[in-house]
């Protein structure tokens, strides 16, 4: 295995990352659209949550564009250990805004 892998890995991961939270704010507009459409009331669109977040995307993809930049000063053992820290702080950042979004959701 070499650093490519790795690189490719995380530059997919942050491609994914992006999709996904956009698909999920066009589908939860596109559901609140259609909603206000049949009950005949005010359009209420996401926008708060969709800038909170935007936020934790960005965070997200400034961990893998850092790990991306500092790849290329690495030897294999070094990269090595970049990337899994990198899925860690991404696994971990990503697990607190799944907590934050269902509690705010719930508190709803």
């Amino acid at each position: 295995m070499n650093i490519d892998v790795w690189r490719k890995s995380l530059e997919a991961m942050r491609n994914s990352v992006v999709s996904s939270f956009e698909l999920g704010t066009l589908s939860q507009e596109q559901e609140l659209f259609l909603e206000a459409w049949v009950t005949q009331k005010d359009i209420s669109f996401i926008g708060y949550r969709q800038n909170d977040g935007r936020r934790r995307i960005r965070d997200i993809t400034e961990i893998i564009d850092d790990a991306l930049v500092r790849l290329d000063d690495c030897d294999y053992k070094a990269a090595a250990r970049v990337y899994h820290d990198t899925l860690n702080r991404v696994s971990t950042l990503t697990l607190w805004a799944h907590l934050l979004e269902t509690s705010s959701s719930a508190g709803s």
